[in-house]
């Protein structure tokens, strides 16, 4: 549901569905907010880790959460057999800067009094 902060029932059950299946990573789009990042272990330990939305990339919106993305740096690892597997997930929160013609992306910047906003995103983000 768009504007929403947080996944709904449908989006959780989804995502241990396709973990299930053997999915490693899945990455959510649409609500143009961002939504968390949590990983999903299953019963016999395999994991899988899932961004539900990383908000709006570029977008003319203009209220401040519909300003907000987020990159994902994402590792991988290779097992002994050659599976591979997402060992770890960083978070790199950013604005789209609507004063800038095109629009840019930029990382939040304590400098600028983001620090506050900046910390809260990335605790949203299961390392």
């Amino acid at each position: 549901k768009e504007f929403e902060p947080e996944p709904n029932q449908a989006q959780v059950t989804l995502a241990h569905t396709w973990v299930e299946a053997g999915a490693g990573l899945i990455v959510g789009a649409h609500p143009h907010v961002i939504q968390p990042g949590r990983w999903i272990t299953l019963p016999g330990g395999e994991r899988g880790y899932v961004a539900y939305s990383l908000g709006n990339f570029v977008s003319g919106m203009d209220r401040k959460e519909r300003q907000l993305t987020v990159a994902l740096e994402v590792r991988v690892t290779r097992g002994p057999e050659g599976e591979s597997a997402v060992s770890e997930v960083i978070v790199h929160p950013g604005r789209m800067r609507l004063k800038d013609r095109p629009y840019t992306v930029t990382r939040l910047n304590p400098k600028m009094g983001e620090e506050g906003l900046l910390r809260d995103i990335v605790a949203r983000f299961e390392r």
